[in-house]
C-alpha cells in the first residue's frame, strides 16, 4: 500500500504546484474564462428576458386598464 505522506506531490493540483506559465495552467485559466463567459451570456439572457415580461406585462396591463 503507498503511503500518502511520502508522495506530497500527488495531494496538489498542477496549478498549485506547476510552473506559472506551464501550458495546463494557461489552459486551465481560459477554461475558467470561458465558463465565466458562458454563465455570463446565460445570465444576461435571462435577465434580458425577465426585463421583456416586466415590460410587456405593464404595456397590457395599462391597455386592460383602459378597456
Amino acid at each position: 500500500m503507498m503511503n500518502l505522506t511520502l508522495l506530497p506531490d500527488l495531494l496538489a493540483c498542477f496549478t498549485c504546484m506547476g510552473a506559472p506559465g506551464h501550458q495546463l495552467n494557461i489552459a486551465a485559466g481560459n477554461a475558467i474564462l470561458f465558463m465565466v463567459g458562458i454563465v455570463g451570456v446565460v445570465m444576461a439572457g435571462l435577465f434580458a428576458m425577465i426585463f421583456n415580461l416586466v415590460r410587456r406585462a405593464k404595456k397590457y396591463g395599462d391597455q386592460h386598464d383602459a378597456l
